[in-house]
């Protein structure tokens, strides 16, 4: 191994002691040094298991992830539209979180009123982006329905955001996928992520959802929203990390 791997992977091994909960228990700098030796792997194409072989203990069984969820929107009684689905979906996708929602009622006025909140679940920093990010991609969609169709609200602009939403979803899905290098570096974070992320939802009771019923739908409009939605910049994460 040639001396600047090996100084990198030494940082890294520092790095990741640093984010051990068991040795540190400010969570900030904990994400903040699991996040930077993320990076230099990828950045220097480092696998886990080279930093496993240059410790003394396997590094990969002492990761440790803190999870949080950040709010994004709360709507009064109802439910939320499919194409906010179809935004949370593909906001997942970018940022590495799963999206729940959360009912409350309180008692407003002698009744009860019911209240529904779209939240996100990761580490520190993806909750949070997520969350903003998730509102600025559903503000941007329904400006351009707006655009599209004029103002107010019809089945011609709901339509056209289903075929946004989802296009962005499947794009979100296809075109952010990390390369087999990446994801070998990567590999074990990702997944201490994923499980920290289940054992969360597990503790605070979700469910799957309920599959929605089909709706009517402007066809032609459903295109011309599927067109824009391949125009949507999804690299826009970068300006709110």
């Amino acid at each position: 191994m040639d001396t600047d791997k090996a100084r990198v992977i030494d940082r890294i091994i520092k790095l990741f002691n640093l984010g051990d909960e068991r040795r540190n228990d400010n969570e900030s700098e904990i994400m903040a040094a699991v996040t930077r030796a993320k990076q230099l792997m990828a950045e220097h194409n480092i696998a886990m298991a080279e930093v496993a072989q240059a410790t003394d203990r396997t590094k990969a069984e002492q990761i440790r992830v803190a999870v949080e969820e950040h709010d994004a929107y709360t709507i009064k009684g109802g439910r939320f539209a499919t194409y906010d689905n179809y935004i949370a979906f593909a906001t997942d996708e970018i940022c590495g979180t799963k999206n729940f929602l959360r009912k409350t009622c309180s008692y407003e006025g002698g009744r009860s009123v019911s209240y529904i909140s779209r939240r996100f679940v990761g580490d520190a920093m993806d909750a949070a982006v997520a969350a903003k990010l998730f509102m600025i991609l559903l503000t941007d969609m329904r400006k351009a329905a707006r655009r599209r169709y004029g103002l107010g609200w019809s089945l011609t602009h709901t339509s056209y955001c289903d075929g946004y939403g989802s296009r962005i979803w499947e794009r979100s899905r296809h075109e952010l996928q990390l390369t087999p290098a990446q994801t070998q570096c990567v590999a074990l974070v990702l997944r201490r992520k994923e499980e920290a992320i289940g054992d969360y939802f597990a503790e605070i009771g979700v469910r799957p959802g309920r599959r929605s019923r089909g709706q009517r739908r402007d066809g032609s409009a459903m295109a011309v929203g599927r067109m824009d939605g391949n125009l949507v910049n999804l690299g826009c994460t970068r300006r709110l990390a």
